[in-house]
């Protein structure tokens, strides 16, 4: 697996300093970052935690192994030799059982990544002595002061469940997962009168495209990104979905101003394969719309859709999800 490259930025805000990771989207990093506490800056487009010298350890132990973690911009030539110490070494038995069982490899270095902190955590202790509540206090501890997502904290949970389990044959730990109360509601309704506002302040006709279309069909990201050109009648005003998980194909009905939108955009992108395609003609990322949701709702001034602080790291928006 070719590794992905990882700058880290100076960053400040309320006179507070931070170290900022910016890196081209990949899920298995980002659920690296999330479980080290680092909080998603939109209008940076970085993931953004606090600067200090346990951190940036902690920055190191997760990304070294797995990315190119570049660290020039903040002064540090060497971060590994530098601030490094010794990364823990996570046993290759674990490396190997994970593989066998036929995780891809890029679950595995997530999961090696999770255990090489809790390793490091209890470096003064052997793993086969701590008890319950020692592997009960650390998710806590990791859920309290870096306030983890839920999906974060499952997965911190399973790579460590893992290591009892396939290796030292024990039971698996029982922790119970707590839905912590987000920010917002999960998915935030927009109103007619919201979308137009966002449209306006919008100005590329693939973005206002985009957006109208996840209104006026209700469909998500993940099945948008799936649309291809052939899925698009424009004479009916229909839209034919493939479906996913558990979902039937199924026909929608376009309105007259999301159609509209919809010829604007093919008639100047000209997609060849996909509904919305990147700059290289592969698939639209999610991110990408996400983002696209994002800079629209904050320069319409739907503060209650993005916080009214730009720089501040927050959580994300989940319109379209």
């Amino acid at each position: 697996m070719e590794k992905k490259r990882i700058t880290v930025l100076p960053h400040q805000f309320n006179n507070n300093d931070y170290f900022l990771l910016k890196f081209i989207y990949d899920e298995n990093l980002v659920s690296i970052a999330r479980s080290l506490g680092c909080r998603w800056v939109v209008s940076e487009q970085g993931w953004a935690i606090y600067k200090s010298r346990e951190n940036l350890k902690a920055l190191i132990r997760a990304f070294s192994d797995i990315s190119i973690f570049d660290t020039s911009k903040i002064g540090i030539i060497d971060a590994e030799e530098d601030y490094g110490d010794r990364i823990t070494a996570v046993p290759e038995a674990y490396s190997q059982l994970l593989i066998r069982k036929g995780y891809s490899e890029e679950t595995v270095q997530v999961y090696k990544s999770l255990f090489r902190e809790f390793i490091h955590h209890f470096k003064d202790r052997k793993l086969k002595d701590l008890k319950h509540e020692d592997l009960v206090s650390y998710i806590e501890k990791q859920v309290g002061s870096k306030k983890i997502s839920s999906k974060s904290e499952k997965q911190l949970i399973d790579a460590i469940n893992f290591y009892y389990t396939g290796l030292m044959k024990q039971d698996a730990l029982r922790y119970p997962l707590v839905k912590r109360d987000k920010s917002g509601p999960s998915k935030r309704k927009v109103s007619r009168k919201d979308l137009v506002r966002m449209l306006e302040v919008t100005p590329n006709v693939k973005h206002k495209a985009i957006m109208s279309l996840l209104y006026a069909s209700d469909l998500q990201r993940t099945q948008l990104v799936e649309l291809s050109k052939e899925d698009v009648n424009l004479e009916k005003m229909t839209i034919h979905t493939k479906g996913g998980e558990e979902k039937k194909p199924v026909t929608l009905k376009l309105d007259e101003d999301s159609g509209k939108l919809l010829d604007q955009y093919l008639e100047v992108y000209k997609p060849q394969k996909w509904l919305f395609e990147g700059a290289k003609g592969d698939k639209y990322s999610k991110s990408s719309i996400l983002s696209v949701i994002r800079r629209a709702s904050y320069k319409a001034g739907l503060d209650e859709k993005i916080p009214k602080t730009k720089r501040e790291p927050e959580n994300e928006t989940n319109w379209g999800s």
